[in-house]
């Protein structure tokens, strides 16, 4: 099956997914906000060959949400980090993690947990408005067109209806 492109989809979020949603992606980002941030350390963990991390460290590398850092310990060892634009991916990996604690772990405890620096507390994200400060959920959404995209590719049924 071939892959599609939504490069130059008028959707943002079929775009987003052309940078990030190669299922690889999101794993790396994680892992690097987490301190695995060399390649054989990300090939070990994720165990994933070394072609294909080097594809998707590539691709990361390009579109900006990653970038290599000076090394202090080796010149040959590359270390990866999160720009401004990967870390603002972090929460969105951490609220998808907390999904799948919840509804495709089958009860059992994470084995990952991530606490709140601010308040020292393991936490469960949410997203809130930031112009009320009310949590965002499916119930309080009302989805209103915006500007007319360049091409409307992946969106001409939702630009139906929302109409």
């Amino acid at each position: 099956m071939e892959k599609k492109s939504f490069n130059n989809s008028g959707c943002a979020f079929a775009r987003t997914l052309s940078i990030v949603g190669e299922w690889w992606s999101p794993l790396i980002i994680r892992d690097i906000f987490v301190g695995v941030n060399n390649f054989d350390a990300l090939v070990d963990n994720l165990e994933i060959s070394r072609n294909l991390l080097t594809r998707r460290l590539t691709h990361l590398l390009r579109e900006g949400i990653i970038e290599i850092l000076p090394n202090p310990k080796s010149k040959k060892v590359k270390i990866y980090g999160l720009t401004g634009k990967g870390k603002e991916l972090v929460p969105i990996i951490i609220s998808i993690t907390n999904w799948g604690h919840k509804w495709a772990y089958d009860d059992m405890p994470p084995p990952i947990k991530f606490v709140h620096k601010d308040c020292g507390n393991e936490f469960e994200p949410i997203v809130k408005c930031n112009k009320c400060d009310h949590e965002i959920n499916s119930e309080n959404i009302i989805p209103k067109r915006g500007a007319f995209p360049k091409y409307f590719h992946g969106i001409k049924g939702i630009a139906k209806i929302i109409s």
